[in-house]
């Protein structure tokens, strides 16, 4: 079997003012070929050729895994193929019998000055196996001026690009995932819009990694979109487009990586998450784009390129969340097609009841004066918290005590149900009409003095309304009957 690990030699092959024709030989024969060949190398010595037959130099100046370069007396030939191997490649290793014959460009590179006398040779032999060791310890390691000025001209090409304090462009997806993960890791809200999602979540590779999953702990919930195997975009003419699979082929491919999303969401959830808010749902629409967004950040890249052109390799934007920029605008997009414009996955319909919902009026007070807890949606409306029943959830009770507390951020210890309001079937305002389902309301109190802080996780705020000041524009009709009740109640 051939040794993929070799080694090709330049050095003069005539007669040189140090070295007569046969005293290289020598030295090659005696010095380079043995010692290369202890490191584990092939060794080959370069020869003069014409014509064609330097194609096969330039060839082995390509592909060898180390060159080493006798310079000294600075042959033409040595030094023209020097600079070939320096314009193609890296690990090389600079020798001469004389230090003034190294040029001071190259001296801080892999070199050596060696001599001829037993001694010295020793020397020598010790110091190619020790940079031969270098060079397989680090292997990309600049070895000449131009394989500097390449990495540096790569470094500025792969720089992400800070178009304003708002957006970073990366080259592709490669670039962007370190940061993504660091902006995972920091978030306790994190979706995500793809087709089939492994990227993002569902492996140990993945940008959300379930292997290094205690690295994610502020991570509260994980909202992933898919493409749906039965979207209408997925045709014969799309896949005309991808020469290399059938449609029969893409389908069967989507779903296997929705059995691993699906797969790893249910064990996230059930050993971690533990809420209604997470989960995985399909969408049916052609696909524009694919992003993940946290509470403060979003990341983008196209989907609406030709489709042989694999997303991964797109610019990737960073969107960060500020007055003016596009992140509401993609999270805006996002809501819309989780509640809206999506089915539920495999965990939402096993473990949620999709049906039914239980939230409550929330009465705090301070100094006297009372208030309730209402969220502001992105359109503007004015919703009470409420959230979906667990199947394993044995009373709506508990079910309206959970999801007023991850929705207000008050604890749940400072909560306590007093009532069952009543219930209601979604009416005019619904925005998915095929989706039926039943709200029960509860009258809660907040146990503590003073008003807590509010957070708003799933909205764009939350506040303590006065029951002094009228209603803000409520988006259920329903909920606004049940809110005046109350009020009227307590002003009495």
């Amino acid at each position: 079997m051939s040794n993929t690990r070799t080694a090709y030699v330049i050095m003069p092959f005539s007669s040189t003012e140090t070295c007569s024709t046969d005293e290289w030989t020598e030295i090659y024969e005696n010095v380079f070929k043995p010692t290369i060949e202890a490191c584990g190398y092939s060794c080959e010595r370069a020869r003069p050729e014409t014509g064609s037959l330097i194609r096969s130099i330039i060839e082995k100046l390509q592909k060898s895994t180390i060159v080493l370069a006798d310079i000294t007396d600075k042959n033409a030939n040595v030094l023209y193929e020097l600079g070939v191997r320096h314009s193609i490649s890296k690990r090389t290793i600079i020798v001469s019998q004389n230090a003034v014959h190294i040029p001071s460009d190259l001296s801080g590179y892999w070199s050596i000055i060696y001599g001829i006398r037993p001694a010295q040779l020793s020397e020598f032999r010790r110091d190619i196996r020790r940079i031969i060791e270098e060079i397989e310890k680090n292997p990309d390691k600049s070895d000449s001026p131009i394989s500097d000025h390449l990495e540096q001209q790569k470094l500025q090409i792969d720089r992400p690009v800070i178009v304003n304090e708002t957006m970073t462009v990366f080259n592709n997806l490669k670039d962007a995932t370190n940061l993504m993960q660091t902006d995972c890791r920091k978030a306790e809200t994190v979706v995500m819009l793809a087709n089939r999602g492994l990227t993002f979540f569902g492996t140990d590779d993945s940008i959300i990694s379930l292997a290094n999953i205690r690295s994610f702990r502020r991570l509260r919930k994980l909202r992933v979109i898919l493409l749906s195997p039965d979207s209408r975009w997925l045709s014969e003419g799309f896949i005309q487009l991808r020469s290399y699979e059938s449609l029969d082929v893409f389908k069967k491919e989507l779903q296997a990586s929705h059995i691993i999303v699906e797969s790893a969401m249910r064990r996230l959830c059930r050993t971690r998450l533990k809420s209604t808010k997470s989960g995985v749902r399909y969408y049916f629409d052609e696909p524009h784009f694919r992003m993940l967004l946290t509470n403060e950040v979003g990341y983008i890249s196209s989907y609406a390129e030709d489709p042989i052109i694999q997303a991964r390799d797109l610019p990737v934007y960073r969107v960060v969340k500020n007055e003016g920029s596009l992140y509401e605008a993609f999270k805006r997009y996002f809501n819309d097609l989780w509640h809206n414009n999506s089915k539920a996955g495999l965990y939402q319909q096993e473990y949620i009841d999709l049906e039914t919902s239980a939230g409550g009026i929330v009465i705090a007070k301070e100094n006297n004066a009372k208030y309730i807890a209402l969220l502001r949606r992105s359109d503007g409306y004015w919703v009470l918290p409420k959230g979906h029943k667990m199947i394993s959830d044995v009373e709506l009770e508990a079910t309206a005590l959970r999801e007023v507390s991850e929705e207000t951020g008050i604890g749940i210890d400072n909560l306590c149900i007093e009532r069952h309001l009543g219930h209601y079937s979604y009416d005019e305002t619904v925005e998915t009409p095929d989706n039926p389902r039943i709200v029960h309301l509860y009258l809660i109190r907040c146990m503590s003095d003073r008003l807590p802080e509010l957070k708003a996780p799933d909205h764009d705020e939350a506040a303590w309304w006065s029951i002094d000041k009228s209603l803000p524009e409520m988006l259920y009709a329903y909920q606004r009957s049940y809110l005046c009740e109350v009020i009227a109640e307590e002003t009495i």
